[in-house]
């Protein structure tokens, strides 16, 4: 039953997703997971989009080489909308 509803929102295992994290990973690498299959069925968000964020909540921006170090950074030619 679990499986049918993995295939029913498309999360079967060798759905050409990076791995999901094993029962005993840490929170941080759960969320290294979850952020890592997000971008890799969705995209990850480019410079721009985290630009357009830090000025939209008015923080300075930190750099191109720190957000890269904080958050999975998609490509800017491989998105339609930037």
């Amino acid at each position: 039953m679990t499986e049918q509803r993995a295939e029913a929102r498309g999360e079967a295992e060798g759905d050409g997703l990076p791995p999901r994290p094993a029962s005993d990973a840490s929170d941080d690498e759960r969320a290294r997971a979850f952020a890592a299959r997000r971008a890799a069925r969705f995209g990850a968000p480019t410079l721009e989009h985290f630009r357009r964020a830090y000025a939209g909540f008015g923080a300075e921006w930190p750099g191109d080489d720190v957000i890269r170090q904080r958050h999975l950074v998609g490509d800017a030619a491989a998105d339609p909308a930037s």
